[in-house]
């Protein structure tokens, strides 16, 4: 059984313009995700799990390019996979 951790700085570059014509600045973000996994009965079936947050900063308004609007995302994610018989996989997740 394993134990993850992840904390990732975002950076991404928009091509949207302002109505001044200027490219609006970056997406910033951070994305925080931590969980585990783990491989049971010699490799035959994994299982993971996490939780994660994920934050945006300086996005686009969809029909005015503005800029400045933040979005935050929060979840979880959980998959078990295996071979169910010889030649046979499943995945749930």
């Amino acid at each position: 059984m394993a134990v993850l951790v992840e904390v990732d700085q975002l950076s991404i570059v928009q091509n949207y313009k302002d109505f001044g014509g200027a490219t609006l600045d970056p997406i910033a973000g951070e994305n925080i995700e931590t969980g585990i996994k783990g491989e049971f009965f010699g490799g035959r079936l994994n299982v993971s799990a996490a939780i994660f947050k994920i934050k945006h900063d300086k996005l686009a308004p969809e029909a005015f390019h503005v800029g400045g609007k933040a979005a935050t995302s929060k979840g979880f994610e959980f998959e078990l996979s295996g071979e169910l018989v010889k030649g046979l996989s499943a995945t749930v997740g």
